[in-house]
Formats: C-alpha cells, sequence, structure tokens
C-alpha cells in the first residue's frame, strides 16, 4: 500500500482495483491497531473519495458524507463537481463550492505497463472575459444575444483545441495521437490562447465567408478531450466519461433519428431483442447523425462476406480518420456502467487495438482489394493520425461519441507483473 496524508488524515492507498475499477483508501483502526478501516475510493480519474459516518443517526440510519479531494502541485485541495458546467473545480473556503478554479486531470496511458498513469491535475485553462469572441460564436452560429452558454463556451474550447493542433508546429510533429493529445495539453497549459487566431477564423465563420487558409472547419470531435482506459487496458468507465464532459452531445436530431431512437428503445425492453438487432439498429442512428454533423462514412472494412471487420469508418470535414465501435451501456442504477473490448477468438488482440485493427484491415483488403474503409484506416494508422471512437445509445434515448484511448494490445507476461 502507498500512504498519504490528507488533512489531518493518515491514509493508505491499495496497489490493487477494487469491483468499481478504483483503488480502494484505508486508514488504521483506532480501536485495533491491527486492522484498516475503509475510509473510501481512489477513482479511475484521480479523485480521492473519502466517506465518513456521522456519529448521530436518524432513525438508526447513518448517512454517508463523501469528500472529494485532488493532488494538485503536491498539495490536496478539496474539490466539486459542478454540474453546470460537467467539471472538477477547487471548493472555495467558505466550503460551498463557488470557486471559479476549475481543474481538470492528464492521464497518459503508459504502453510498457498496459497501464493508465494518473497524472497530476492543473487549473483549466480559461478563455477569460472576451465577449467578442462570444459574439462572433453567436453570429456563426445565428444563436441568440443571450442564453446558450453551454454550447457557446464548449465550442471555443473545442476549436480552440483544434486550432493549436493545426498552428502549433511542435504539436503538428507529434507520432501518435496519444502524443498528439498530451502536446496540445501542453501548449495549452505553456501559452497563452490563441485569441488572435479565434478572432480571425471565427469573424469568417460569422460573416459567412471562406475560413483563412491556415484555419480548420470545426470538428467537434478534434475539440473533445479523450477518454482513457481503465489499467486493464480495455475497460472504459462511461459514468466518468459522462461527469467529465468528454462526449459530443448530440442534442438536435431530426424525425428520422428520432424514430429509430423510439426503435432501439422498444429494442432494448423487449425480451426477444438480440445483441446483433441492436447493434444494426445503432449503426443506422449513429450513421445518419455523424452525417447530419459533417463526418462522410467510408464504405468497406470488412470481410467474409461483410459479417466480420471494422465497425464504421468516417472521415471527418479536414479529412481526419475516425473508427467507430458501436457499443451498449450497461447502467447501473444511475451510474452508466463500463464498456470493455473483449480478445479476438484467437487471444492475440484485443478489439479496437492497434494490432487487431492492422489484422482486420488486412485481411479487409486482401477479401475486397482498395476498399475506401481499409485503405483509410491502414493509412491514418501509418501517419500516427488513426482516432478511435464508441458511439453508444444512452438510457434516456440520448446518442453520445466518446474518443478513446487505447485499447492495449494483450501485454506481455512481464508487463502484467508490473
Amino acid at each position: 500500500m502507498d500512504r498519504v496524508v490528507i488533512g489531518q488524515r493518515d491514509l493508505f492507498i491499495s496497489r490493487e482495483l477494487d469491483e468499481a475499477g478504483g483503488y480502494g483508501i484505508f486508514r488504521i483502526d483506532p480501536a485495533d491497531p491491527a486492522r484498516l478501516q475503509a475510509q473510501g475510493t481512489l477513482t479511475a480519474e484521480g479523485v480521492y473519495r473519502l466517506v465518513d459516518q456521522p456519529g448521530s443517526a436518524v432513525g438508526g440510519i447513518f448517512e454517508e458524507v463523501a469528500e472529494d479531494f485532488v493532488l494538485m502541485d503536491n498539495k490536496f485541495y478539496r474539490v466539486r463537481l459542478d454540474t453546470d458546467q460537467l467539471s472538477w473545480k477547487v471548493v472555495g473556503k467558505a466550503g460551498d463550492g463557488r470557486s471559479a478554479l476549475f481543474i481538470e486531470a492528464d492521464g497518459v496511458f503508459d504502453p510498457v505497463t498496459q497501464r493508465v498513469v494518473i497524472g497530476n491535475w492543473h487549473l483549466t485553462p480559461q478563455l477569460g472575459d472576451h465577449p467578442r469572441l462570444e459574439t462572433l460564436v453567436r453570429q456563426a452560429f445565428d444563436l441568440p444575444a443571450s442564453g446558450h452558454e453551454y454550447e457557446v463556451h464548449t465550442f471555443l474550447r473545442n476549436y480552440t483545441r483544434q486550432i493549436v493542433k493545426s498552428v502549433d508546429s511542435h504539436v503538428m510533429r507529434a507520432p501518435d495521437v496519444l502524443e498528439l493529445e498530451r502536446l496540445c495539453e501542453q501548449s495549452l497549459h505553456r501559452q497563452q490562447f490563441p485569441i488572435g487566431r479565434l478572432d480571425e477564423a471565427l469573424t469568417s465563420m460569422a460573416n459567412k465567408q471562406p475560413l483563412p487558409i491556415w484555419a480548420p472547419v470545426y470538428d467537434e470531435l478534434q475539440g473533445l478531450r479523450t477518454v482513457l482506459p481503465t489499467p486493464s487496458g480495455r475497460i472504459y468507465n462511461m459514468e466518468v466519461a459522462r461527469q467529465l464532459n468528454k462526449h459530443m452531445l448530440i442534442r438536435t436530431m431530426d424525425v428520422e433519428v428520432m424514430a429509430l431512437l423510439d426503435s432501439y428503445a422498444a429494442l432494448r425492453s423487449g425480451v426477444i431483442a438480440t445483441h446483433a438487432m441492436r447493434t444494426t439498429l445503432s449503426k443506422k442512428i449513429l450513421q445518419l447523425v455523424m452525417r447530419n454533423r459533417g463526418y462522410t462514412r467510408l464504405e468497406g472494412g470488412r470481410y467474409r462476406r461483410g459479417t466480420i471487420g471494422l465497425g464504421m469508418v468516417f472521415r471527418g470535414p479536414n479529412g481526419d480518420v475516425y473508427l467507430m465501435e458501436i457499443r451498449h451501456l450497461q447502467p447501473t442504477g444511475s451510474s452508466w456502467g463500463k464498456i470493455t473490448f473483449e480478445r479476438s477468438s484467437s487471444g492475440s488482440s484485443i478489439m479496437m487495438s492497434d494490432d487487431w485493427v492492422e489484422i482486420v484491415a488486412q485481411r479487409s483488403i486482401t477479401e475486397v482489394p482498395f476498399n475506401p474503409a481499409a485503405v483509410a484506416v491502414l493509412q491514418a494508422k501509418a501517419d500516427g493520425r488513426l482516432f478511435k471512437l464508441i458511439g453508444t445509445i444512452t438510457p434516456d434515448r440520448g446518442v453520445m461519441v466518446f474518443k478513446i484511448a487505447g485499447p492495449a494490445g494483450v501485454p506481455s507476461p512481464v508487463a502484467q507483473a508490473l
């Protein structure tokens, strides 16, 4: 176990994962120093969630009171999840959570140990008070002068990340997708926001004119932060991804998509619905939604007469290639639960891992030479620019897309022992 001190609490952190994908937090039992008492969990995203039971109870029932802490710059801070912006923020001195200090965590996947390393938390880069930029966004997307703050701020945050990836030469030289994301975040924290670039591009959008030659067409997926797997390398905690707002949220849907969502809900609640039936319907929904948002589906990528292969392959508005796999959420209570990628039947690779993608795409080309999806995936993978997605239908009939890192390949025995 690892020892940490949070405030007046002297605690110990387990090195073994619990069933929820976190690490147990314990303290020495004051009544029996030979025993440990459970005190909470270190969650997958790096939040120390401490749970206490008050000394008094109402009606004989103890109410658990949870406090969340993060380690930032070698110091623990109490934090709270802001339900409006779906971001963590530091709790003010009065404990009321009204602080404006929003924070986010770095998490880096280590391909050697096949584990996610929970990095240090840091202040979320803020655009500050730039009313002109907000006005230009509203004009560009024909939004009213007030309201829709969430959409405006989300666009500015995502497009800022996209611009950094397009103009920062150091970031552009990243050899692969994970390094691209890491260098982009590093650039945002090291330098000032590209206010001038944003102003120039947004002015063109607002005036319905062509973008400057350097400016990318807005691609929401390029602005999303990446969802990292749990230490297993192949399990994704969707509840954490939802809380941290790491997803493309489709709010406006046409009549055709709504009708398909109604069919999916009926299929989900039926007793004869098979996994294949739900997946087929989900693909129709996601294909329509992605097309309506400017993404083009590429045909192919499958073999054995189309029965096996890649899920769906899309090309973004700037030419980026996205590989999407449909997954069905398995909610537990109010939580969205987890999504898992299985090993192949031979056990040699994990679905959606780089090894698996290479094998499947090559087999597809062997059966159907030069099919667009497989060719695009192999070229993007060779260039280090293949972006992987999870598409899913939420319990409340929403459509969400997550950008993911990994999954990892099958670890070597040495890596598994680490």
